[in-house]
């Protein structure tokens, strides 16, 4: 078990590890600023300054650290006052995610506005202070929305604790931007909701993605198809080699020293 960054103990702390270096290398967002662990002694390996408020949510990948202030530091250098481009997230005081899109050049965050309601944001990643490309309203509840980005269908499902619906959108990098799918309905609230590797997919059914939910005694399988009418083609359109997103694709050490690593990618399976 990787020993815990003192940081974490702090309040208003995020703790995430790096989704391409688990288990090596975990991420922290105290009052503090951002910094990078090394989660086997739990030696600081980087640090940069942000902003000191409304900080909710980071993402730690690749060589860049996002929050919804928004902004966007290089998560591998330990100079506090390393490049960062700013530009400004949801309005709403309540808490926010955001995730990696349409091939790492955007950025999506779910949050709130000023009257509560739950809206999604599409940013250009080298263009932050332009603001949001395009702003989605979706309805009024208290859960944040928690984001999971299907790359190889550029689709992402949103849905939070407490929800009884998961929306599904296809994101593009023209405009519209957001083209709505069929979302899953369910009859009682879940408590939690998690996607599963690609390669659990019944390919013959055109399945793009499959998830547990957390009901509140029961834990079901979740199935996402595609509407295809000849099942009996392989849908290549819809499984390229998928990445292989669960398992690490580089060592921390060689990520500290600012080699790159590209995650395998392998057929889906059936």
């Amino acid at each position: 078990m990787p020993a815990v960054p003192p940081p974490c103990q702090a309040a208003r702390s995020t703790q995430e590890f790096h989704e391409d270096l688990f288990p090596d290398c975990v991420g922290t967002l105290p009052a503090t600023g951002a910094q990078a662990w090394w989660a086997g002694d739990s030696q600081q390996v980087g640090r940069v300054s942000l902003h000191p408020t409304r900080r909710s949510t980071a993402t730690f990948s690749s060589p860049v650290i996002a929050c919804t202030q928004l902004q966007a530091a290089d998560a591998s250098s330990t100079d506090a006052d390393a490049d960062r481009s700013e530009g400004p997230g949801p309005e709403g005081g309540r808490g926010a995610r955001l995730v990696w899109v349409c091939g790492g050049d955007y950025l999506l965050v779910s949050g709130f506005d000023s009257r509560s309601e739950r809206r999604i944001l599409l940013y250009r990643a080298q263009a932050l202070p332009e603001g949001p490309l395009s702003v989605l309203g979706l309805d009024v509840a208290p859960s944040t929305l928690l984001p999971f980005y299907d790359e190889d269908t550029s689709v992402v499902f949103l849905t939070g604790k407490g929800d009884t619906r998961v929306f599904l959108y296809e994101v593009t990098p023209e405009p519209p931007y957001f083209l709505e799918c069929n979302s899953f309905t369910s009859s009682e609230p879940h408590k939690g909701f998690v996607f599963l590797p690609k390669t659990v997919c019944e390919v013959r059914e055109v399945e793009f993605a499959r998830a547990l939910r957390l009901g509140q005694s029961t834990l079901e399988p979740v199935a996402f198809h595609v509407p295809r009418v000849k099942k009996e083609y392989f849908q290549d359109d819809i499984y390229p080699p998928t990445r292989v997103w669960w398992e690490p694709a580089l060592g921390g050490s060689a990520w500290l020293a600012r080699q790159d690593g590209a995650a395998p990618r392998q057929p889906a399976a059936g």
